[in-house]
């Protein structure tokens, strides 16, 4: 079933007016639902008035009196009745409150009623292509697991590297980045000018470039399917990792072709082990972070709880984690479980500082759920 929104103008004005209120009895219902939703707007952030928040819930029930269900051919094109009004309404004023609370969005505060519905619509926008952004992320991981190997497709790197940046926006994502430059020492603005002695960092399937241009960071950043112009085309199983390599690096062209081994003071794996489909990449890929680090180097691991569960419940499945990664020659430092969801007060991201060790140990490497066989 297709769910959309039209232009009122356009429609039978009828049609709207009786999706809207179509009954005294519903009417007082949904009085008290944009009460409840004022409220929610002022709790979310204190500095909207009355006036205002009343505004913002007045453009998501005229946003919602315009959907519509259905496809036109297998099904009839329809407006939504009062009580699935009333439900879109509530989950848009939540999803919005959560947005207020997080971002403090201008509009919000200073927009005309025109301004706000059209927020709304740029709103859901950003939603639905948050959601088929993880979709098409997802669907990619499965399709390596079913493989057995990272042999990912053309249009499949070009459907990833669009894909990722729109993930990488979400507040989990920039709360992950935050804690990782916490973790290293370093404040997160954004450099006007390189650092005297900046930290050497080495962003694995960096994607979208998030640690490039920070102040006292010297970011070198790779990805199979880089989405800034800043981020080296490369495969970090495959790159050359050279002893005595004096320039740091070897590419051609927008390529990276070989590292310095030990060159590194930390190195930031953020849903890449998840990315590799078999537990002897994973050993493989920590191998190689090892090479790259010197001596007392960083390795900073981020997943989501899709591994294990945050709290008591996922506590043996995460410590088998930090074990396997360990073996690879590493101790941690902290482990911290971070973000959110847009809704949820739960941990969203598992997030590990861990340090080079003396010596590694024999292991296969992390172990995820979708590696385990299904209980018969």
């Amino acid at each position: 079933m297709a769910v959309g929104v039209v232009d009122v103008a356009n429609m039978d004005k009828s049609s709207v007016a009786a999706s809207a209120s179509d009954g005294d009895h519903r009417q007082s219902g949904k009085s008290s639902l944009e009460v409840f939703l004022q409220k929610e707007f002022q709790r979310a952030w204190n500095q909207l008035g009355p006036a205002q928040a009343h505004s913002l819930v007045a453009a998501v029930q005229e946003h919602c009196a315009c959907v519509v269900v259905g496809d036109h051919l297998a099904q009839p094109v329809r407006v939504l009745d009062s009580a699935e009004v009333r439900r879109h309404m509530r989950q848009l004023g939540l999803d919005l409150a959560g947005e207020l609370r997080r971002e403090r969005p201008s509009w919000a505060l200073e927009g005309s009623h025109s301004e706000l519905c059209s927020a709304l619509v740029q709103f859901k926008a950003r939603k639905v292509q948050k959601v088929d952004a993880f979709e098409t992320l997802r669907s990619i991981h499965d399709a390596l697991r079913c493989r057995g190997m990272l042999q990912v497709t053309t249009e499949e790197l070009e459907a990833y590297s669009k894909a990722a940046p729109v993930v990488g926006a979400k507040s989990w994502s920039r709360e992950a980045v935050r804690w990782i430059l916490q973790e290293l020492g370093v404040d997160g603005a954004v450099a006007a000018e390189p650092s005297n002695q900046p930290l050497r960092l080495l962003d694995v399937g960096s994607s979208f470039g998030s640690f490039i241009g920070v102040i006292g960071v010297d970011c070198v950043a790779l990805d199979l399917a880089p989405a800034h112009p800043q981020v080296w085309q490369a495969d970090f199983l495959q790159l050359s990792i050279e002893d005595g390599l004096t320039a740091g690096m070897q590419s051609e062209g927008h390529r990276l072709l070989a590292l310095a081994s030990g060159s590194f003071d930390a190195v930031v794996l953020s849903l890449v082990l998840s990315f590799l489909p078999t537990p002897t990449l994973r050993r493989e890929m920590l191998d190689r972070c090892r090479r790259c680090l010197r001596d007392g180097g960083s390795l900073l691991v981020v997943e989501k709880t899709a591994l294990a569960a945050a709290g008591q419940a996922g506590a043996a499945e995460r410590a088998a984690f930090q074990k396997a990664v360990e073996a690879a020659g590493f101790f941690t430092v902290r482990y911290a479980a971070i973000g959110q969801l847009e809704g949820s007060k739960r941990p969203h991201v598992h997030a590990w500082h861990l340090v080079t060790a003396s010596e590694a140990h024999a292991g296969s490497g992390p172990v995820f759920k979708d590696d385990l066989p299904e209980p018969t």
